[in-house]
């Protein structure tokens, strides 16, 4: 864990299929301070097919699919700036 604040943390997330192979990614940079010690939530979107590849039907008769997914996700912490 660090214990110092940071800020322009560049965060890659990738999407897994159902077979562990990687099927799509998105980039997101938090520009704010994050305090030493903790998280920050990010919203990000991506192509409605991802959901249907990583996230299940609400039923057998909905063309929906729930919001968690059910695949693996991956975060990677790609660079950030330790603010003095």
């Amino acid at each position: 864990m660090l214990n110092k604040t940071v800020t322009d943390v560049n965060i890659l997330v990738i999407f897994y299929n159902e077979e562990g192979v990687p099927i799509a990614t998105n980039w997101h940079t938090v520009k704010e301070p994050i305090p030493g010690g903790l998280a920050v939530r990010v919203k990000g979107t991506v192509d409605g097919s991802i959901q249907e590849l990583t996230s299940r039907r609400i039923s057998n008769f909905s063309e929906q699919y729930e919001r968690k997914p059910y695949t693996k996700l991956e975060f990677r912490i790609l660079d950030f700036r330790i603010v003095e």
